[in-house]
């Protein structure tokens, strides 16, 4: 018996090779006024003598809480940036989402930008730059020499050269 011959060919899936979100770094501040204003009302709650002060304490508490370390933490846990075998994908938000995506054909450089408290902690902000008017700029990126590296490498970007090796007989 034969078989019909019509093969397909099918495009080659988009691989996931990187997810990550910016450095947690920036939860320090969060984080610590989270336990100053649970001390500060363990100590204060209560102690008043009307209790509309002691209400307006706990309210007091609570707004410091949610705007001081609830929001920074979503507004963290919204940012992610994913590499895949085609494309560059930044998210940024929960509820009101905004994606960019570009496309990797169509990258034509990337940087890596550091600050020292980015040096210190290896992070850096990596700009994937695709002709003169667009930028996407992925913020406090966690090993972002790594990230920039699996970028160049994918975009297939020639190193500078001042990495390239040393020519033999000279």
């Amino acid at each position: 018996m034969s078989r019909p011959d019509h093969t397909t060919v099918e495009p080659p899936r988009e691989l996931v090779l990187a997810r990550v979100r910016p450095h947690a770094r920036r939860l320090t501040v969060p984080v610590l006024l989270l336990f100053a204003t649970a001390t500060a009302y363990g100590w204060f709650g209560g102690r008043f003598a009307e209790e509309w002060q002691n209400q307006a304490a706990l309210a007091g508490a609570v707004a410091v809480v949610v705007l001081g370390t609830v929001l920074p933490f979503l507004t963290w846990l919204g940012h992610r940036y994913t590499i895949t075998s085609r494309r560059i994908i930044a998210r940024r938000g929960l509820v009101n989402r905004h994606r960019h995506d570009l496309w990797l054909s169509r990258v034509t450089a990337v940087r890596l930008r550091r600050n020292p408290v980015q040096a210190a902690f290896a992070t850096g902000n990596v700009l994937v730059e695709s002709g003169s008017e667009l930028t996407l700029e992925l913020h406090d990126v966690p090993s972002a020499k790594l990230v920039a590296a699996l970028l160049d490498e994918l975009t297939e970007h020639t190193p500078p050269p001042s990495r390239l090796p040393a020519f033999p007989g000279s």
